[in-house]
C-alpha cells in the first residue's frame, strides 16, 4: 500500500524549498537593473562555473560589459 501523507510531505517539503530558492532570486533582483537580474538567473539557473566569455554569450554583450555588471553585483554582495 502506497504511503500517501509521506509522498505528500516530501512533496510539500521540496515545493518549499524551490519557492524559497526563487524568493532569493526575485528579492536579488529588486536590489539590481535589468542586466544585473538577467545574469543573476542565468546564475541560478545553471548551477555551475562560469566564464565571462560564456556569460557574454549568453547575454548577448560584450566580454567588458559582463565585467562591469559582475563587478556591480560583487559590490553589491549578491554573488
Amino acid at each position: 500500500m502506497t504511503n500517501y501523507p509521506e509522498k505528500f510531505h516530501d512533496l510539500v517539503t521540496r515545493l518549499q524549498v524551490v519557492l524559497s530558492d526563487i524568493d532569493y532570486t526575485q528579492k536579488a533582483c529588486l536590489q539590481a537593473g535589468r542586466m544585473e537580474c538577467m545574469l543573476l538567473n542565468h546564475l541560478f539557473n545553471t548551477k555551475t562555473p562560469a566564464n565571462m566569455n560564456e556569460l557574454a554569450k549568453v547575454l548577448n554583450v560584450s566580454h567588458s560589459r559582463v565585467t562591469r555588471i559582475m563587478d556591480n553585483l560583487v559590490n553589491k554582495k549578491l554573488v
